[in-house]
């Protein structure tokens, strides 16, 4: 009597690889991060923002989700691929869940993190 063989699905792509790594780089090596100071923030105050594991001097470009909520900032990581900076949510932010996208100009690597906007 024959036995079945037993397939087990591959893991996709998708599920394996985290999504700051850079599309062309499997396994990823490391990928850009940013932290925030405080998950909940009211409209017209700054949030502190650290980022880590980028390229070296790559210049990382930060932007809120949602009209009017802030600018798109650029900013250099640093020799170590670090940088810590602010950031201003503007005052006619529209309260609720927003996200701080970040963007490595050299590298692809990108990274967010949620945020609440409260009156």
């Amino acid at each position: 009597m024959a036995v079945p063989a037993v397939m087990a699905a591959a893991p996709s792509a998708s599920a394996a690889t985290p999504s700051c790594a850079h599309p062309h780089h499997y396994p990823p090596r490391h990928c850009g991060k940013i932290a925030v100071d405080r998950d909940v923030i009211h409209r017209g105050h700054r949030l502190f923002v650290t980022g880590t594991d980028w390229k070296h001097d790559e210049p990382v470009t930060l932007d809120l989700s949602g009209r009017h909520c802030g600018r798109q900032k650029t900013v250099i990581a640093g020799g170590g691929g670090n940088f810590t900076t602010h950031y201003h949510v503007r005052g006619h932010c529209k309260p609720g869940h927003h996200f701080l996208r970040a963007f490595g100009q050299n590298s692809g690597y990108a990274d967010s993190v949620a945020i609440t906007v409260e009156r």
